[in-house]
């Protein structure tokens, strides 16, 4: 092999090691989108460049039976958003909103902002939604404790 071509392989070798390395040192973080919502609304938005996947997980308190629609939503200059497909975490098609409980994944890659809008809501009891921003790798239900536990404190 040509020293020349070695030097180009161990560049390559280098630059995918720095490449795991920064991914590595972005930590997860949690944040509350919606927090115990009776009505339609926004809620908080994330900021999540440097992000590749938002996992959210929606609640609704025990007992309660409210109808309602959260929009998964991103944005590149905070001003304009548009639906992301999420996979939930049973399997079924991606979709873009949420009309029950439960955990879906959202790929935010290139993406600066995130949110979980409740685009339509009627009836009793409220619905949260919990995020958890990862930089890379694969998402668990079980990685979805963290938000909730932090959040309910």
């Amino acid at each position: 092999m040509k020293r020349s071509h070695v030097l180009a392989l161990l560049g390559l070798v280098n630059v995918a090691i720095m490449a795991s390395v920064a991914v590595a040192q972005i930590p997860s973080r949690p944040v509350l989108l919606q927090d115990a919502a009776t009505a339609t609304g926004v809620g908080t938005t994330a900021h999540v460049s440097g992000y590749a996947m938002v996992g959210v997980q929606v609640v609704v308190p025990t007992g309660a039976s409210p109808v309602f629609s959260v929009q998964f939503e991103e944005s590149l200059n905070g001003t304009h958003f548009s639906a992301v497909l999420c996979h939930p975490h049973n399997g079924t098609a991606l979709t873009s909103n949420a009309a029950a409980a439960g955990i879906w994944r959202c790929n935010v890659s290139g993406a600066t902002l995130f949110r979980a809008r409740v685009a339509s809501y009627t009836g009793p009891g409220s619905v949260s939604a919990f995020g958890l921003m990862l930089a890379g790798g694969t998402l668990h239900a079980a990685s979805l404790r963290s938000p909730v536990e932090v959040a309910s404190r």
